[in-house]
């Protein structure tokens, strides 16, 4: 619905201190044997979830990582502005 979620520990230094804080996240890949990778990244207004009700619903998805354990928490980072790229092999 317009927003990266992403999982942090309770206590986490990441954990927006003021609602709508607007912050950049990227995050990459690039493979050395394939030449191939990408980038992606996001700017936008944050917050951490405090409602107990959207947590339930956020535990519930299905991550392909872990999630923090013992109080684990969620930060939205609302998607203002997005870019990225791609890259692959070239052709010979």
């Amino acid at each position: 619905e317009g927003e990266v979620v992403i999982p942090a520990p309770a206590g986490s230094p990441y954990l927006p201190r003021a609602r709508g804080a607007v912050v950049a996240l990227g995050v990459d890949a690039y493979d050395g044997d394939t030449g191939t990778g990408w980038s992606v990244t996001v700017v936008g207004p944050s917050r951490a979830v405090d409602d107990p009700a959207e947590t339930a619903v956020l535990d519930a998805l299905p991550w392909s990582h872990p999630r923090p354990t013992g109080g684990g928490r969620y930060v939205t980072l609302g998607i203002g502005l997005l870019s990225g790229w791609r890259t692959g092999r070239r052709a010979r």
